[in-house]
């Protein structure tokens, strides 16, 4: 019984004439529809359809219905696979987007199918990411990178870059850092900030993850770091200090100072 499943389960795959890998892996046949949600402004819409199913060959995916100009379609194909693109405007509204396709093969020995993706955009910041907290506290040793690494999930179902933008709360004078992060669909990652902070003491490093085509996204997190000194640092601080010891002895600690940077 199991393996007549088998053969059953096989044959439906095998004359089931479209095959969606990605975002979804799914079997179509003509006129199924498949929803892509959620996806935000700015976001890749990637579809990966199978180029041979059975003994037949799809060679290319046509958009069939009028979508707005703004997005950035975009087709390519492999020996394997057939990828289509969707750039979606950051202007984009919140709402369904009704793409129809048309799969075809240039012998011409099946009719062309079609293939319907609805493409659910939203602006809500929930529905696209999830930041995890920093651990609670980091160590390390001034003047040294210190990393700081913590999760970041993106719960669409589409490509995506974010920002990251660090910096220590209780030095103000340091340039706040940036770093731009690529995600795929679904892809939760690490995220490292190389934090460099040149005396030791203990800091609040703050960060922020952002889009630049969503201002709705914009999650902050934090931690406290301590740093030990290093031989450089101490070398720094005695350049700082040197007014406060003997005239006589300023111009040795002016010397390790120098030393120091």
């Amino acid at each position: 019984m199991k393996r007549l499943l088998a053969i059953l389960l096989l044959l439906s795959v095998s004359f089931a004439t479209i095959q969606l890998v990605t975002p979804k892996h799914i079997a179509l046949r003509s006129l199924d529809e498949v929803e892509v949600s959620p996806v935000g402004p700015g976001h890749e819409v990637f579809l990966k359809f199978q180029r041979k199913v059975s003994e037949y060959m799809w060679d290319e995916v046509r958009l069939v219905n009028t979508v707005d100009p703004d997005w950035e379609l975009d087709s390519y194909s492999d020996y394997k696979y057939i990828y289509y693109s969707m750039g979606v405007p950051p202007s984009k509204a919140s709402g369904k987007y009704t793409f129809q396709f048309e799969i075809s093969d240039r012998e011409g020995l099946k009719d062309s199918e079609v293939a319907i993706v609805q493409v659910v955009v939203t602006h809500g910041q929930d529905d696209l990411i999830t930041v995890f907290e920093m651990p609670k506290k980091v160590e390390g040793f001034a003047d040294r990178e210190a990393p700081v690494s913590f999760d970041v999930e993106n719960k669409a179902l589409s490509r995506v870059n974010y920002k990251i933008t660090y910096w220590v709360k209780e030095q103000q004078g340091l340039a706040k850092e940036t770093i731009t992060q690529s995600f795929l669909s679904g892809q939760t990652k690490a995220v490292t900030l190389p934090v460099v902070v040149p005396e030791e003491g203990e800091y609040t490093i703050m960060a922020k993850v952002w889009s630049e085509h969503n201002p709705n996204i914009n999650k902050q997190v934090s931690t406290r770091m301590v740093l030990k000194p290093t031989f450089r640092s101490k070398l720094r601080s005695i350049g700082k200090g040197f007014p406060l010891v003997p005239l006589t002895m300023a111009p040795f600690y002016a010397v390790f100072g120098i030393f120091g940077w």
